[in-house]
């Protein structure tokens, strides 16, 4: 198994579980702004996965093209992976699981836009 492949593995659980936390949070009567940034934030994380999806497909394939997460995003996705999952546990509050979200994305960009 190459070495990308165990981090887009974690890419892609990690938006999973953030996709996760945003339906429990839609859930919880958000305000209508909360509703807005929740929702906008779901249909980018279903976005970013579909294309990290993509590309582990590929990897597992043999896509040599295929460059993977660098360290220090395998180290964030670890992190931010973890309070993904602190916070799906948690009660925590609309505002902070947008922020978390947002965090999500930009890391889940920024895998992608390593090709």
């Amino acid at each position: 198994m190459d070495d990308k492949i165990p981090g887009l593995m974690n890419a892609v659980e990690l938006v999973n579980a953030s996709i996760a936390l945003v339906q429990i949070q839609q859930a919880n009567a958000p305000s209508a702004d909360q509703a807005r940034a929740l929702q906008r934030n779901l249909l980018r994380l279903q976005t970013e996965l579909a294309v990290l999806q993509a590309e582990l497909d590929a990897a597992l394939h043999d896509g040599a093209s295929i460059q993977g997460p660098s360290a220090a995003q395998v180290a964030r996705i670890d992190g931010l992976l973890n309070q993904v999952e602190q916070a799906t546990q948690a009660s925590t509050a609309v505002d902070d699981a947008i922020a978390l979200t947002g965090d999500v994305l930009d890391l889940a960009t920024s895998v992608v836009a390593n090709h």
